[in-house]
């Protein structure tokens, strides 16, 4: 008895330090598109800081909510995701759900400076400025918008030797992009 208890103590310490090390790892960690991820639903640890990340001003975004972006390489930046995957940086563009106000969207790249656009409230998306801030595979970017808040998202381009729709959507489901490779699929079906 008195050695099953020794154990579960043991074992409740060394949980512990392991989930704060991993935590503090993943804070300084540099973002890996080559990694894979096999289920973000069980890190616990970060789903709390996502949901503060997803907070608009006065207005959340629920989990119910529609919000599905136009289309595959438009990044919402109200979700809870933090990685992105694209083809060309040329179709990537910003998207927020429910976005009724005009403001400026502020686009930051460690050691690259930082830029900022006006975003009509008529406009649905936002291209990215690939002219003034191009896309470099992982790379970590933060994005944000008059009254919401940051948003950071490792951005992981789709190697090329991937040609069909089922190959590039299992590649992006490992790496975290499931949103988009669940649309990439449900497009593919479409054509």
């Amino acid at each position: 008895m008195r050695t099953s208890l020794s154990l579960a103590l043991s074992l409740s310490i060394n949980i512990a330090l392991a989930s704060e090390n991993i935590k503090n790892d993943a804070i300084n960690a540099a973002p890996v598109c080559s990694q894979i991820i096999y289920s973000d639903e069980s890190d616990t640890t970060t789903r709390g800081a996502l949901s503060d990340q997803r907070r608009r001003g006065d207005f959340e975004v629920k989990d119910d909510e529609k919000s599905t972006p136009p289309h595959v390489w438009a990044l919402n930046i109200a979700s809870e995701t933090s990685r992105f995957c694209y083809i060309a940086q040329e179709e990537v563009s910003i998207w927020l759900p429910q976005r009724e106000q005009t403001g400026s969207v502020v686009i930051k790249k460690r050691r690259s400076g930082k830029i900022e656009l006006p975003w009509s409230a008529s406009e649905e998306t936002l291209a990215w400025p690939v002219d003034k801030m191009p896309l470099q595979s992982k790379s970590r970017y933060s994005v944000k918008l008059d009254g919401f808040p940051l948003k950071i998202i490792t951005l992981c381009r789709i190697p090329a030797k991937y040609k069909t729709v089922a190959e590039k959507a299992e590649w992006m489901m490992q790496r975290g992009c499931k949103e988009q490779a669940e649309m990439l699929l449900k497009e593919g079906q479409n054509r």
